[in-house]
């Protein structure tokens, strides 16, 4: 877990790409959002790869060691790279 800025987003691809969830534990919502958000998202697109993480804009989100291994897993996943 980690604390941070939330980010609202439309996400229009399929559910099945989404790997990460944003939960304001206040409550609090955005217009109609509701209190949950995408966070995090990966998929094919085209010949490429797209990865996605709306946490990160405070160094301890970016230190946090479960964050640093969804970072690293999502470069490797780019970068088609074998754990």
């Amino acid at each position: 877990m980690v604390t941070d800025e939330q980010h609202y987003m439309s996400y229009d691809k399929d559910p099945k790409f989404l790997f990460l969830q944003t939960v304001n534990e206040d409550g609090l919502t955005y217009e109609s959002y509701g209190a949950t958000a995408p966070g995090g998202w990966s998929y094919d697109y085209g010949k490429g790869r797209v990865c996605y993480m709306s946490p990160g804009h405070m160094l301890t989100d970016l230190w946090n060691p479960e964050y640093v291994k969804l970072q690293h897993n999502a470069v490797r996943w780019i970068m088609r790279q074998k754990a």
